[in-house]
């Protein structure tokens, strides 16, 4: 009896002890610190009904991104954007009739040494769905709103670099 109160006296202690779990802001530093890195950004097809129904278009929210890592300093230079992309943001409207999801996703190419595969992963998600009116603007809010969710974690984890 006494060996199994030790033993969960121990599991409680192990359990209590500071930095045993990952706070909310570590696990965010570990998907998004990059020094700061710059990026590129993918808008995914939209159908073309879709877009006639709505008048959202690919352009549209490829120039709000664009602005908007502009603005934020982030956008990789035209000369060095290239296929072989270290990160970049990827937008994915899907339309219908009466309702839309969006997510946007900054991807970063992760290599695993062992076997010297490599690939895109997301390492950081934003999305939602709901129903859309027939408003295109509205669904261009909804691609900002998530934009500013990116930006405003992705500049305050790399606040020291990106202030420079």
């Amino acid at each position: 009896m006494a060996k199994v109160i030790i033993f969960a006296a121990l599991v409680l202690a192990i359990g209590a002890m500071p930095g045993s779990a990952a706070t909310a802001n570590e696990v965010e530093r570990r998907q998004l610190y990059t020094a700061c890195a710059p990026m590129d950004f993918v808008v995914e097809s939209l159908d073309a009904e879709d877009s006639q129904r709505t008048g959202l278009t690919e352009q549209g929210i490829a120039n709000a991104v664009e602005s908007r890592l502009r603005a934020a300093r982030l956008l990789t230079p035209i000369a060095e954007q290239t296929l072989n992309k270290e990160q970049y943001l990827y937008i994915n409207a899907n339309i219908t009739d009466h309702a839309f999801s969006i997510n946007v996703e900054l991807n970063r190419y992760l290599k695993d040494i062992g076997y010297g595969f490599g690939g895109y992963v997301a390492v950081w998600r934003r999305g939602g769905a709901g129903t859309h009116g027939g408003n295109g603007q509205y669904l261009l809010g909804v691609v900002s709103k998530y934009l500013d969710q990116f930006l405003s974690s992705y500049l305050r984890v790399n606040e020291a670099h990106c202030s420079r």
